[in-house]
């Protein structure tokens, strides 16, 4: 190949050669872009994990109070229930009552007599009365009694009502109970419905800041790959060019080495010319015979 041939390869690798810094400092550029969005993109990532798992926590509540508070409003609901048969019970004991007691000639409360009955016994057993005192006493107590009896309806179903009574206010404590508890319940899962909204708003926002670094690293990432592969090609291209040059660098070898084996066979020939005349021989001759020998 000429010097013209030679110049114009070596100028193409030249070409390459710089081609290639450019790329290699882009490439660098968007490595470290691309580097960039991932460590952003895991940072996010990582922030998001915690909130998912209090988020997972807070959803756990919800479930648990939701269940609680089935449970406690089926236990209020069932003593309210038995609250409103035992109030329809009394309210039919209180109509019978009324009803026995317009039937019944006697006046008064029978249980309110009974009373002042327990009160005139105690009183003859613990004070010392005198037989005149006792005897009045003794006819009072008759009196109660007679009357006692002549309205023992009323007073059997005026007894069963005080016992109802008792038993629905026991009833309407225990509806109470269970609705107070239902009513803590209802405000733990207020508030941890609040915390919920708040989590998921902070999670979705999260997201959207991952989701927008995710594209950005992938858009990096093919601009990365689509910049490698155009340095890959101009290295292929620069190896063309080298061989070129490796093969242009041989062939010039060879045709040296064919110049100088030329050049050598001559002076070997002057250098046996000069020993058949016997004449003397230069260190350069000597050297020239050394070589062929």
């Amino acid at each position: 190949m000429d010097s013209k041939g030679k110049n114009v390869v070596g100028s193409n690798l030249s070409n390459l050669k710089t081609k290639i810094r450019s790329v290699r400092d882009d490439l660098n550029l968007l490595d470290k872009e691309k580097e960039d969005w991932f460590a952003k993109k895991k940072k996010l990532q990582d922030s998001l994990s915690p909130s998912i798992k209090k988020i997972r926590e807070v959803k756990r509540d919800l479930d648990r109070t939701n269940s609680t508070q089935n449970k406690l409003k089926a236990e209020r609901d069932k003593w309210n229930k038995k609250c409103q048969e035992l109030v329809k019970q009394a309210k039919e004991l209180n109509k019978e009552r009324l009803k026995l007691s317009k039937k019944q000639s006697g006046k008064g409360n029978p249980q309110r007599m009974q009373e002042m009955v327990d009160k005139l016994d105690m009183k003859i057993e613990t004070e010392a009365l005198s037989l005149s005192q006792e005897k009045k006493v003794m006819v009072q107590i008759k009196d109660l009694k007679k009357k006692i009896k002549e309205n023992k309806g009323v007073y059997d179903v005026t007894k069963k009502l005080n016992i109802l009574s008792k038993e629905i206010d026991g009833v309407k404590k225990k509806a109470n109970e269970f609705h107070n508890k239902l009513k803590d319940e209802f405000k733990k899962k207020k508030d941890n419905y609040k915390q919920f909204i708040a989590l998921s708003k902070e999670i979705n926002a999260q997201k959207l800041s991952h989701d927008d670094a995710q594209k950005h690293f992938w858009d990096a990432k093919k601009r990365f790959s689509k910049k490698n592969s155009e340095l890959k090609k101009e290295l292929s291209e620069v190896n063309v060019v080298v061989s070129k040059l490796q093969e242009q660098k041989k062939v010039r070898f060879e045709q040296k080495k064919k110049i100088d084996d030329r050049l050598m066979q001559e002076k070997a020939v002057l250098v046996e010319e000069k020993l058949k005349k016997r004449k003397k021989l230069t260190t350069q001759d000597l050297l020239v015979f050394q070589q062929k020998k």
